[in-house]
């Protein structure tokens, strides 16, 4: 779904499905080591396919809790299976951008569907950090501005929809 810079010394956040079909969040607390949770359940357990849905993970930098959501419209939200636990810290902030329906590379662990909106919280409480919403993308543009104030530009092959499969974009830094 959405990942920091992940090239070598600069890893930061990578919040994806991984092969099992399960929700996993990756983290690095220095830019090189790797922590990881993965959710007890699948996000198939709640969506069917083709369906339109919201998910959502929680870190606790403080306790290492880790939290998977899931929502019918993004409002009510369900926690996915039970608390993962990691080795708490905080959350390598790397100086790279953000890259959201790919890793950063573009070319691995692409998503297979749209993704309508992305935003990226810098603590529990609710302060916005990163707001992806194609929403705001003018039709023949390159990249655009988000409410947040971060330019999105696109890094992959010529885009006939907002976020076809495989799509990449990546934020401005």
């Amino acid at each position: 779904f959405v990942s920091s810079d992940n090239s070598a010394g600069n890893i930061g956040f990578l919040f994806y499905i991984g092969a099992s079909g399960n929700p996993v969040f990756r983290y690095s607390p220095d830019g090189t080591a790797v922590r990881t949770a993965t959710a007890s359940e699948k996000f198939s357990t709640v969506f069917s396919a083709n369906a339109t849905g919201y998910v959502r993970v929680t870190y606790n930098s403080t306790t290492g809790d880790t939290k998977f959501y899931t929502s019918p419209d993004g409002t009510t939200w369900t926690q996915l299976g039970t608390t993962q636990v990691i080795t708490a810290g905080t959350v390598f902030s790397g100086t790279g951008g953000i890259a959201v329906g790919a890793q950063f590379s573009g070319t691995t662990i692409a998503i297979a569907g749209s993704i309508a909106r992305v935003r990226v919280y810098r603590d529990l409480v609710g302060t916005i950090a990163v707001d992806f919403n194609p929403a705001s993308y003018v039709l023949g543009s390159t990249s655009w501005v988000s409410a947040v104030g971060e330019t999105w530009t696109f890094g992959g092959s010529t885009i006939s929809t907002i976020l076809p499969s495989g799509t990449h974009l990546t934020q401005a830094t």
